[in-house]
């Protein structure tokens, strides 16, 4: 009854809260058995059923991206099973698919990259349909497609994807804030890739001079920023 779906997902924001605490085995427990129940009691189908499901899901996927790859099984039958549910019950364009969408490509990202690839492109489209061009959480799946292309050798088009990232953050949350300074470092690193040392060179003393003024000469995240210039100075000649 209804009472029994009240402990039910009382369970699962215990479990919610207990994974964000860090008590990830304490958390596991509780969204396994708080899934098991509305499988029970509601069917695999139900909505409430998936989004239980995609709970437990984003634990295990957290888990193995800090490299506990005991979980690596259980998290791909979850996926097999969540993202066509998501698509099916929720819709594609809905925050639950996307999310679940946003879990496979994380899951793919070490055994499938290009599979990844693909799944990001597809997230970028809906994230820029559904919540605009501008909005945060588009930018940063942009930014997730970018590290992927480079890593796979495609530096031209992860370029272009934080050049269009650093573009709007400049525009929406201002230029010295560390998101933006994380893309113009990514954006300085491809252009050093593409052999365009002097551009490189020029984006870095630009996250030097903007970390040096918000951070301080001694903080370390700066004191990277000068090794790295320096090396790269070195390579110019300078």
């Amino acid at each position: 009854g209804d009472q029994h779906q009240r402990t039910i997902d009382t369970m699962n924001r215990l479990g919610i809260v207990l994974n964000e605490q860090g008590r990830s085995m304490e958390a596991r427990s509780l969204l396994r058995e708080a899934l098991a129940a509305k499988r029970a009691t509601l069917g695999d189908r139900h909505k409430e059923t998936i989004v239980a499901m995609c709970n437990l899901l984003s634990l295990i996927v957290r888990r193995l991206i800090h490299h506990d790859d005991v979980y690596r099984h259980e998290a791909e039958v979850l996926c097999g099973e969540a993202l066509p549910a998501c698509r099916e019950v929720f819709g594609e364009r809905d925050s639950n698919t996307l999310q679940a969408m946003h879990l496979q490509a994380a899951l793919l990202t070490s055994s499938d990259p290009e599979g990844a690839i693909e799944l990001h492109r597809e997230l970028v489209r809906l994230k820029r349909d559904t919540l605009g061009a501008r909005d945060n959480d588009t930018l940063s799946t942009m930014n997730n497609l970018a590290s992927l292309l480079s890593k796979q050798g495609d530096v031209e088009g992860a370029r272009g994807l934080w050049q269009e990232v650093l573009s709007v953050r400049r525009q929406t949350i201002g230029g010295r804030h560390p998101d933006t300074l994380t893309t113009m470092s990514n954006l300085a690193f491809a252009l050093k890739e593409q052999n365009d040392l002097s551009g490189a060179v020029q984006m870095k003393r630009e996250v030097l001079s903007l970390k040096r003024e918000c951070l301080g000469g001694e903080h370390p995240d700066t004191a990277d920023e000068m090794a790295v210039l320096g090396m790269w100075l070195k390579e110019l000649g300078e």
